[in-house]
């Protein structure tokens, strides 16, 4: 059985896209409990700020940071593990790791820095600014990732800019809701594949 060099080529896209189908797919599966968790930590810190003021909402963000960087790593460590199990090289997992590591260094790096150059920012901007982060960090991920992902940050931003805008008295309660909300929801969606 002989085959052209244009069916031949048709195959071997056939197979690049179903394995980039399946790397999409993969990351999702990996993304949504990071969403979920995160989600929740949005909704109940800035819950607690709304109902209980600013000491307060330092308070269970301080809390929350720290239980939402455990809970980060653990998922981060689960990841690998299942990544041993099935069968990736060593090479492969220190790839990834070092990869969450520059990722995590970027990120601790980069929210000091920017309070330097900004100057003090209120509550309210410090707020919007960290999750306005969060949101577009998520854009950028799905431009790699996927469409969800994508979809997902930009979803987030609009909530947030639009609460930062038009929404004065119950800020944080609106972030609780529709920043919080929108992570859960899509961590949910993407678990969904």
């Amino acid at each position: 059985m002989n085959i052209s060099q244009r069916e031949a080529g048709e195959a071997l896209d056939a197979i690049q896209a179903a394995d980039q189908r399946v790397m999409q797919m993969r990351s999702y599966r990996y993304m949504g409990p990071f969403l979920i968790l995160w989600g929740v930590i949005w909704a109940i810190a800035n819950a607690i700020t709304d109902f209980s003021g600013a000491a307060g909402g330092r308070r269970a963000w301080s809390i929350a940071t720290v239980v939402g960087i455990a809970a980060t790593l653990w998922l981060v460590v689960r990841i690998i593990i299942e990544r041993r199990k099935a069968g990736d090289s060593p090479a492969c997992r220190r790839r990834i790791g070092n990869r969450f590591t520059m990722m995590g260094i970027a990120v601790w790096l980069y929210f000091p820095a920017m309070y330097l150059v900004l100057g003090p920012l209120t509550g309210r901007q410090t707020n919007a600014f960290i999750s306005l982060f969060w949101a577009f960090a998520y854009m950028v991920a799905g431009a790699w990732l996927g469409m969800r992902l994508f979809l997902i940050g930009l979803v987030t931003a609009v909530a947030i800019t639009a609460g930062f805008l038009f929404v004065h008295q119950h800020y944080p309660l609106w972030m609780a809701v529709f920043g919080g909300g929108s992570l859960i929801l899509g961590g949910l969606w993407l678990r969904k594949i």
